[in-house]
């Protein structure tokens, strides 16, 4: 099953996570991998925007679905691979 969603938002985790366990009755694993960076020659190079981008993908999206998941007992196994 492929699904397209931004997992830096919560409401999308909920909608990824209740897809997959109507499907297939539950989630035995949950492989958190999900990164985006970006290239900066300094700190002060790095916008609000894209620090917000970045934290929503690398730390929100890890946050949000073992949440979702976890608090509905569907899952066994956790992996948090993507957080470079």
């Amino acid at each position: 099953m492929a699904l397209a969603a931004d997992l830096g938002f919560d409401e999308n985790c909920k909608k990824v996570v209740d897809e997959v366990a109507n499907a297939y009755g539950r989630i035995d694993i949950l492989v958190n991998n999900a990164a985006e960076q970006y290239k900066a020659g300094s700190v002060e190079d790095i916008d609000e925007a894209r620090l917000e981008r970045v934290f929503r993908t690398n730390i929100f999206s890890c946050f949000f679905m073992t949440g979702v998941s976890e608090g509905k007992k569907k899952m066994e196994v956790l992996i948090n691979e993507g957080m470079h």
